[in-house]
């Protein structure tokens, strides 16, 4: 077998392997088709791995390395090589773009993350690659979700889902479904989540979507939530903790912590030691992998539980906490929930 075809069949193998939640063996046939990329000089065998890598370090919660094998893509990539397709269906200087504008919100870096996310979509639309486009509307509005800026990601979300081919893309799909639902919810449109999240949801029970369904099922449960149904959103965050523990997706399992202590904290009669424990769970987790969004998240839950139970000082700590990360990472929206309960708290 020719060294180019040894490289194809560590790819696709590596990709089958990453889809089924193996990500040990698919890092590690990752590796050895860099390898071969690399001694076959090729740019594009390069990138291509880069980028599934890239996925890789993403689904299993490290950002950080996930970040670094995308920007070495967009690096690279550059002039009219941000456009070249290398025979896969899309750019990777396009889809290494949003995924590195994904996994910098995921830690908070929004100011790059945005610039990154923005700066894929304007070379997306001026491709022929629906796939590109797609990916690169899903890549900024992830970010602005992340962020809360829950307005501003509706327009690319929509233009997204909107693409007559977005519907092929199931993977894309019902990540752009689940975060248009969850944006209409956040801002006084809730009539027009659920048949987004009917959607998704049968999406989400495929067993080819099993890597991406734990986030998806976040996403869900926190609409559910927000809609006043606790107990659905409850078996949506015990269901993502389950498979996100299973295939060792720690940003997942830790998303999936906050909701469930959400969950808890909810209601007339809140499960207290539930809800504190899974908080601090996910709180620990977070800070592990520098997961700021979500530890300020972590924090805001906490106080909220906190000043239900009269614990005044720890919520004080919790909020001042939570205000002061929100206000650093410019997200607005949450740190305005966030004062608004200081000032409540007295």
């Amino acid at each position: 077998m020719a060294i180019s075809g040894v490289w194809e069949q560590s790819a696709f193998a590596s990709v089958t392997v990453r889809i089924l939640g193996e990500f040990d063996v698919a890092i590690e046939r990752l590796q050895h088709a860099l390898h071969i990329a690399t001694e076959l000089g090729s740019l594009g065998l390069q990138a291509l791995t880069k980028f599934h890598l890239g996925l890789v370090w993403y689904s299993l919660g490290d950002y950080r390395q996930s970040a670094a094998h995308l920007t070495e893509n967009v690096t690279a990539l550059q002039g009219d090589l941000v456009r070249e397709r290398f025979g896969y269906p899309s750019a990777p200087a396009i889809v290494s773009r949003a995924w590195l504008a994904r996994s910098l919100a995921e830690v908070g870096d929004f100011a790059e993350a945005i610039r990154v996310g923005k700066e894929g979509l304007r070379i997306a639309e001026t491709t022929e690659s629906p796939w590109s486009l797609v990916q690169a509307c899903l890549g900024i509005g992830g970010v602005l979700m992340t962020r809360g800026a829950f307005t501003e990601a509706m327009g690319p979300l929509e233009r997204g889902l909107g693409l007559g081919e977005s519907r092929e893309f199931y993977f894309v799909s019902a990540q752009t479904a689940a975060f248009l639902a969850s944006a209409y919810a956040r801002c006084g449109r809730p009539g027009e989540s659920p048949p987004l999240l009917e959607w998704a949801s049968e999406l989400a029970l495929r067993p080819e979507f099993r890597v991406g369904q734990s986030r998806l099922l976040v996403s869900m449960g926190e609409v559910y939530l927000l809609a006043g149904r606790a107990e659905e959103a409850g078996r949506l965050a015990e269901r993502a903790l389950t498979r996100s523990r299973e295939h060792r997706q720690r940003g997942d399992e830790a998303a999936a912590l906050r909701l469930a202590g959400e969950v808890a904290a909810r209601g007339t009669s809140p499960d207290v030691p539930e809800a504190e424990g899974r908080y601090h769970e996910g709180l620990a987790l977070a800070e592990e992998l520098g997961m700021r969004p979500l530890v300020a998240h972590c924090h805001l839950g906490l106080g909220k539980l906190y000043h239900r139970t009269e614990k005044r000082e720890q919520a004080h700590q919790h909020f001042t906490t939570a205000t002061t990360m929100y206000r650093g990472m410019g997200m607005t929206y949450w740190l305005e929930k966030a004062e608004a309960e200081m000032r409540e708290l007295g």
